[in-house]
């Protein structure tokens, strides 16, 4: 480069320009890059700066909005949750929720009632088919004779108790997962 005194890059001997080690500061890069641009350049400029700030404020505005509706659903979410029915031994709910945040979109699910412990623990997952199978086969057998619902309220104080055991124990958590698949065959084929 010819002049040294004007531009903040220095030619080394062997041709390579050097951006550094001169005592310029990146604003002061700015601030001549920015005097050194015509009056027609300074107004496109400042008119594309303008129109990057209005976009930016519009996706903050959005984003706010959107945070706002989404603390609503969820406030909403959780009320009607709580307002639900969760004592009942056969009744299951499930509360979901899809809304849109400032950081995205986000799920809520929520889910209260009757679960099959055991098999949930065995499985490690309370919406595998087997446990789900089981749900049904207490609420639409079971749950229909003396006897049925006479097992539904001892398993509904002990199955709690059981589950932990079952968690707790790789074990046992392998031994009763093959008998409980044992015995959904078994109501499958039979029942």
């Amino acid at each position: 480069m010819s002049d040294k005194n004007e531009f903040p890059v220095q030619e080394k001997n062997n041709g390579a320009v050097q951006l550094h080690g001169n005592g310029l500061r990146a604003g002061s890069l700015i601030e001549q890059s920015l005097s050194r641009l015509t009056e027609s350049q300074s107004t496109d400029l400042m008119q594309k700066a303008g129109e990057e700030a209005l976009r930016l404020e519009v996706k903050n505005r959005e984003q706010n909005m959107d945070y706002v509706l989404g603390k609503k659903v969820a406030e909403d979410h959780i009320e009607t949750f709580e307002m639900l029915e969760k004592r009942g031994r056969t009744t299951r709910q499930t509360v979901r929720s899809d809304f849109k945040t400032g950081a995205g979109n986000m799920h809520i699910e929520s889910k209260s009632g009757a679960t099959c412990f055991v098999a949930s623990a065995a499985y490690e997952n309370p919406n595998h088919p087997d446990v789900i199978f089981l749900r049904i086969f207490r609420d639409n057998v079971l749950n229909r004779s003396p006897a049925g619902r006479k097992f539904i309220n001892w398993y509904w104080k002990n199955g709690p108790k059981l589950a932990k055991f079952v968690e707790k124990s790789i074990f046992l958590r392998v031994t009763s997962k093959n008998t409980i698949k044992l015995i959904v065959l078994f109501l499958k084929k039979y029942l």
